[in-house]
C-alpha cells in the first residue's frame, strides 16, 4: 500500500444501521421477520473485525481515513432524499418512530468499536452516495489520493462512486 496515495472510507458504520434495537432495524424486522439477527451477527463477527483491521493498517501507514455518516440535519428530515423520507413515513406508520435519525442523535453516531481518531474526517451526508452531498472528492484530490478502499455496510449504494 502506498500510504501517501491510498485512503480508507468507512461507510455508515452507525448505531442505527447495525444495532437490532434501532428504529431502522426494528422496521426491517417488522417488514422481514427474522432478517435482522443474521445481519447483526455478520456485522459483529465479520464486518467490524475486518474494518478494525483496515483501520489499524491505514493508521500504521498514516494514510487518510474518512468516515461517512448518513443522517438528517433538519428536525423534520426534510433535507433527506425522497426515498429516505418515504421510509421514515413508513416507519412512523409501522413502528411509530422514524427510521433515519437526526445527526445529533446518539443512534446516528459512529459505532464505538470504530471511533475516529484525531485528524480522521467524519463526512455528514444527507444522500446515499458519498460524493453527492460531501466534499470527499475535493479532499481526496487535494491529498493526491490514487487508491480508495471502501468498507462498511451498504457500500453498494453509499460508496464514493455512488450517486
Amino acid at each position: 500500500m502506498d500510504s501517501n496515495r491510498s485512503a480508507l472510507v468507512v461507510v455508515d458504520m452507525q448505531h442505527y444501521f447495525v444495532e437490532p434495537q434501532s428504529s431502522l432495524m426494528t422496521l426491517v424486522e417488522h417488514l422481514q421477520p427474522g432478517s435482522v439477527g443474521p445481519n447483526v451477527q455478520r456485522v459483529n463477527e465479520t464486518v467490524l473485525p475486518a474494518i478494525q483491521g483496515l483501520l489499524r493498517k491505514f493508521r500504521e501507514h498514516k494514510s487518510p481515513i474518512f468516515f461517512t455518516k448518513f443522517a438528517s440535519r433538519s428536525a423534520d428530515g426534510s433535507d433527506l432524499p425522497l426515498w429516505a423520507r418515504s421510509i421514515n413515513d413508513l416507519a412512523i406508520t409501522a413502528i411509530e418512530k422514524i427510521a433515519y435519525p437526526q445527526s445529533e442523535e446518539s443512534s446516528a453516531s459512529i459505532m464505538p468499536a470504530l471511533l475516529p481518531k484525531k485528524g480522521e474526517v467524519i463526512l455528514q451526508k444527507t444522500t446515499a452516495g458519498t460524493l453527492s452531498s460531501t466534499d470527499l472528492d475535493v479532499q481526496l484530490r487535494g491529498l493526491k489520493v490514487k487508491t480508495v478502499v471502501v468498507c462498511g455496510v451498504n457500500t453498494d449504494v453509499c460508496g464514493p462512486d455512488s450517486a
